[in-house]
């Protein structure tokens, strides 16, 4: 797939997709080394990262359909360089406190929902529909190369200049990212809304969601991936060292492990769709995540360390394939059908309701494997991934075969 906005559009992502990986790291260690912080305040700026999604994406994606993409995403890039730099600034001028942290993660976090929601409803204006599930697929490698290099890179900058100053080389990609976004070229089209009602606008686009089969079946079984997925990744770790005996370094490589399983299903999907159709594929990365996951809590404790090893990277490069191949086949299918003039709500909505499950599920989680086992729990959650599976089943998602926008949602 040659196309040179695709292409300014993909380097600009995984340019910032690598300096975010600092941030990730760097932040966290400034609140702890620096600060001082108690656990009850990186609990606070964990929370102040999911929050915008939940505040204000609903709202976003109404905008994003009233107006040309592509400002938001300069926009949200420069606002991120510039509040992610003021962290070294204070950190310099020793004045530098946890508040300050709380609002720089609150603003960035909302900047990046934008620029996330803004993002999947440009991209079609970039390239070709028959393409998205290509280009979607590069995206998704470039997110699972820098998250497989991105952390080594990120300790190594932050061992040589200190987590704060080391979070410039973040806000400096930002602003690259944002020189490549310029020079991108797309044939936006603005549609007309009539003046609707912020909340009506807001009411479509969940109508939309909550009333078309597919939209709905994968929308919720989503929710249910995420749900589960959030629940077991709760105790996952707890159980691991604990129960299983597995190091540092060996839940190092596991997790690294997981990694290369999502770029080796960004390399796949496409395979899959073209061999099993749109539906299929998502059923069986379904299937993949659920086999990936009741592995964990199946591997008796009696058994050698090696073997634990082996079984825990299979589980997790199975898991890591499934969950990637389900993003980018259902990303892609919602580009290719969705009205142009709806996908920002279509978006928004989407995100609300399925990232909506993912504190509860972490909640139910903490909780239940405090009640019970956590060998239960993650038996319990594990086997509740076959759910997304069933939901997905039982609607008229098998039937779908190619990206195509032969078939159009339909909307009054």
């Amino acid at each position: 797939m040659k196309n040179k906005n695709f292409q300014l559009l993909w380097y600009g992502q995984t340019n910032s997709l690598f300096g975010s990986q600092i941030s990730m790291i760097a932040i966290p260690l400034t609140a702890v080394t620096i600060l001082n912080a108690t656990s009850f305040q990186m609990g606070i700026l964990q929370a102040l990262h999911s929050l915008p999604f939940f505040l204000f994406s609903l709202f976003v994606g109404v905008w994003i359909d009233r107006t040309k993409r592509k400002p938001f995403l300069l926009y949200a890039n420069v606002i991120s360089a510039a509040l992610l730099l003021t962290i070294p600034l204070l950190y310099f001028f020793d004045i530098l406190s946890i508040y300050h942290l709380y609002v720089v993660i609150f603003l960035t976090a909302t900047a990046s929902m934008i620029f996330e929601l803004a993002y999947l409803s440009y991209i079609p204006s970039v390239i070709p529909t028959n393409h998205l599930a290509a280009a979607n697929s590069k995206l998704e490698a470039s997110r699972s190369i820098s998250s497989i290099a991105g952390p080594s890179l990120a300790g190594g900058l932050i061992a040589i200049l200190t987590a704060p100053f080391a979070i410039i080389i973040d806000a400096i990609s930002f602003l690259i990212s944002t020189i490549l976004i310029h020079f991108v070229n797309s044939d936006e089209q603005i549609h007309p809304t009539n003046n609707k009602n912020i909340f009506k606008a807001i009411k479509e686009g969940l109508a939309i969601i909550l009333k078309e089969p597919i939209f709905k079946s994968i929308t919720f079984s989503t929710a249910i991936l995420n749900f589960c997925g959030s629940a077991f990744g709760a105790v996952y770790i707890l159980y691991v060292v604990n129960f299983l005996g597995i190091s540092s370094f060996s839940l190092g490589l596991i997790l690294g492990l997981g990694s290369v399983g999502a770029l080796l299903g960004s390399f796949i999907t496409n395979k899959f769709i073209q061999s099993l159709g749109i539906g299929k594929t998502l059923i069986v990365s379904c299937i993949f995540i659920l086999f990936g996951s009741i592995i964990v809590p199946l591997i008796p404790a009696q058994v050698n360390p090696y073997t634990k090893l082996i079984l825990l990277c299979f589980g997790q490069l199975l898991s890591s394939i499934g969950s990637t191949v389900y993003f980018i086949t259902q990303v892609s299918l919602r580009q290719t059908i969705t009205p142009n003039h709806l996908l920002g709500r279509v978006n928004a909505s989407n995100r609300f309701i399925s990232r909506g499950f993912m504190p509860i599920g972490a909640f139910a989680g903490g909780i239940l494997g405090s009640w019970i086992s956590i060998k239960l729990t993650l038996l319990i959650f594990g086997f509740g991934f076959i759910l997304s599976a069933i939901i997905l089943l039982l609607s008229p998602v098998p039937k779908l075969k190619e990206m195509t926008e032969g078939y159009k949602i339909a909307t009054n």
